[in-house]
Protein backbone atom coordinates (compact mmCIF):
# COMPACT_ATOMS: atom_id res chain seq x y z
CA UNK A 1 0.00 0.00 0.00
CA UNK A 2 1.26 3.12 -1.34
CA UNK A 3 0.62 6.78 0.73
CA UNK A 4 2.26 9.82 -0.48
CA UNK A 5 3.11 11.84 1.93
CA UNK A 6 3.75 15.46 2.34
CA UNK A 7 7.04 16.24 3.21
CA UNK A 8 7.06 17.93 6.94
CA UNK A 9 8.98 17.99 10.11
CA UNK A 10 7.42 16.82 13.25
CA UNK A 11 5.70 19.65 15.02
CA UNK A 12 3.85 20.29 11.37
CA UNK A 13 2.43 16.69 11.68
CA UNK A 14 1.40 17.17 15.44
CA UNK A 15 -0.46 20.38 14.37
CA UNK A 16 -2.18 18.80 11.23
CA UNK A 17 -3.63 15.89 13.60
CA UNK A 18 -4.94 18.31 16.32
CA UNK A 19 -6.42 20.26 13.94
CA UNK A 20 -7.88 17.40 12.79
CA UNK A 21 -9.36 16.18 16.25
CA UNK A 22 -10.52 19.70 16.80
CA UNK A 23 -11.93 19.47 13.62
CA UNK A 24 -13.66 16.57 14.34
CA UNK A 25 -14.94 17.92 18.12
CA UNK A 26 -16.35 21.15 16.15
CA UNK A 27 -18.13 18.68 13.43
CA UNK A 28 -19.70 16.77 16.41
CA UNK A 29 -20.72 19.95 18.51
CA UNK A 30 -21.98 21.42 15.11
CA UNK A 31 -24.35 18.42 14.38
CA UNK A 32 -25.03 17.24 17.87
CA UNK A 33 -25.86 20.75 19.77
CA UNK A 34 -27.33 18.75 22.40
CA UNK A 35 -24.88 15.99 23.01
CA UNK A 36 -23.34 15.64 26.56
CA UNK A 37 -20.14 16.81 26.82
CA UNK A 38 -18.98 13.59 28.06
CA UNK A 39 -19.65 11.76 24.51
CA UNK A 40 -17.18 13.95 22.86
CA UNK A 41 -14.63 12.91 25.51
CA UNK A 42 -13.38 10.18 23.13
CA UNK A 43 -12.45 12.42 20.40
CA UNK A 44 -10.14 14.34 22.43
CA UNK A 45 -8.23 11.24 24.04
CA UNK A 46 -6.15 11.23 20.59
CA UNK A 47 -6.99 7.44 20.20
CA UNK A 48 -8.06 6.77 16.83
CA UNK A 49 -10.62 4.70 14.88
CA UNK A 50 -9.99 2.97 11.82
CA UNK A 51 -12.39 5.66 10.29
CA UNK A 52 -10.78 8.24 11.92
CA UNK A 53 -7.56 7.32 10.24
CA UNK A 54 -9.14 6.64 7.19
CA UNK A 55 -10.53 10.02 7.02
CA UNK A 56 -7.06 11.51 8.22
CA UNK A 57 -5.05 9.97 5.62
CA UNK A 58 -8.11 9.86 2.34
CA UNK A 59 -7.75 6.70 2.52
CA UNK A 60 -10.35 3.79 2.66
CA UNK A 61 -10.96 1.76 5.56
CA UNK A 62 -9.75 -1.58 3.44
CA UNK A 63 -6.32 0.18 3.02
CA UNK A 64 -5.90 1.50 6.86
CA UNK A 65 -6.84 -2.50 7.85
CA UNK A 66 -4.27 -3.39 5.22
CA UNK A 67 -1.37 -1.41 6.95
CA UNK A 68 -2.72 -2.30 10.21
CA UNK A 69 -2.30 -6.58 9.21
CA UNK A 70 0.89 -5.50 7.35
CA UNK A 71 2.59 -4.37 10.78
CA UNK A 72 2.90 -0.99 9.40
CA UNK A 73 0.56 0.76 11.32
CA UNK A 74 0.43 0.13 15.10
CA UNK A 75 -2.57 -0.62 17.11
CA UNK A 76 -4.22 -2.11 19.92
CA UNK A 77 -7.74 -3.64 20.70
CA UNK A 78 -9.11 -1.75 23.78
CA UNK A 79 -12.14 -4.68 23.58
CA UNK A 80 -10.59 -7.47 22.07
CA UNK A 81 -12.41 -6.56 18.97
CA UNK A 82 -12.01 -3.13 17.47
CA UNK A 83 -8.85 -1.58 16.52
CA UNK A 84 -7.72 1.52 17.45
CA UNK A 85 -4.57 3.66 16.86
CA UNK A 86 -2.83 6.06 18.93
CA UNK A 87 -2.00 9.44 17.57
CA UNK A 88 1.94 8.75 18.89
CA UNK A 89 1.72 5.92 16.88
CA UNK A 90 0.16 7.48 13.53
CA UNK A 91 2.58 10.67 13.95
CA UNK A 92 5.06 7.84 13.44
CA UNK A 93 3.71 5.96 10.84
CA UNK A 94 3.58 9.22 9.16
CA UNK A 95 7.28 10.17 9.64
CA UNK A 96 8.25 6.76 8.90
CA UNK A 97 6.45 7.55 4.96
CA UNK A 98 8.03 10.94 4.97
CA UNK A 99 11.09 9.37 5.24
CA UNK A 100 10.89 6.02 3.52
CA UNK A 101 10.00 8.67 -0.07
CA UNK A 102 12.67 10.76 0.82
CA UNK A 103 15.10 7.90 0.73
CA UNK A 104 13.16 6.22 -2.61
CA UNK A 105 13.43 9.74 -4.40
CA UNK A 106 17.59 9.87 -3.51
CA UNK A 107 17.94 6.63 -4.63
CA UNK A 108 15.88 7.32 -7.80
CA UNK A 109 17.91 10.36 -8.20
CA UNK A 110 21.32 8.21 -7.40
CA UNK A 111 19.86 5.45 -10.06
CA UNK A 112 19.01 8.06 -12.84
CA UNK A 113 22.61 9.46 -12.55
CA UNK A 114 24.37 6.42 -12.34
CA UNK A 115 22.04 5.50 -15.85
CA UNK A 116 23.22 8.95 -17.38
CA UNK A 117 26.77 8.19 -16.77
CA UNK A 118 26.80 4.41 -17.35
CA UNK A 119 28.26 4.35 -20.60
CA UNK A 120 30.87 7.09 -19.83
Amino acid sequence: MDIYFEPMDRFQIEKNVDDFICSRIAAKIENHSSTPDYELIPELSSIFTVDDVADYLKINKKAVYALIHSGKLPYFKPDGKQFRITKRDLISFIERGIEEQERERQQGNLDKYKTLFKGR
